[in-house]
């Protein structure tokens, strides 16, 4: 078996093709962006980060660091982590695409595989934060929609 992965791998491709690309670098670019933003967010949050839509007694709105720009910033990070590792996995000059595994019955499962692992996160990503509002909005009244107003978008500034 082992050496049936290791020949659908190690298929004929251009391995010296491999280089660094502005699509590379772009998406390096996003990666970093979207771990520092990431690791920001949970700094700020603190005790009030959770896994769970859930509200703790003595919660309080967060409104500065990166919330003061858009009302989930986690969630921004992870949509600059996913196009960021797209480019850098899949992009001209990875080893993915010079190496033609894309073309192989593996590499197109591993393909299929990380577009549905990603379409799911980007439904998530953009999903949640309705719920986390809807929550906050009822939990906190007018200071949610106060801080709303002020930090009208969700995710992507100017954008949504």
């Amino acid at each position: 078996m082992s050496r049936i992965v290791l020949s659908a791998l190690s298929a004929p491709g251009r391995a010296s093709a491999v280089r660094l690309t502005p699509h590379f670098l772009l998406g390096a670019a996003f990666v970093v962006a979207g771990t520092v933003l990431r690791l920001r967010c949970y700094r700020v949050l603190g005790k009030h980060f959770t896994y769970r839509l859930t509200l703790w007694d003595g919660h309080k709105l967060v409104k500065r660091g990166p919330y003061a720009y858009v009302r989930h910033p986690g969630y921004s990070a992870v949509l600059c982590l996913d196009v960021g590792s797209t480019l850098v996995v899949f992009g001209p000059g990875s080893l993915f695409r010079e190496e033609q595994w894309l073309g192989s019955p593996w590499g197109r499962a591993f393909l299929w595989v990380w577009g549905l692992c990603r379409g799911a996160e980007v439904v998530y990503v953009f999903y949640r934060p309705v719920l986390e509002d809807r929550l906050l909005k009822e939990r906190f009244g007018t200071e949610w929609v106060m801080w709303a107003r002020k930090t009208r978008y969700r995710l992507l500034p100017f954008v949504y």
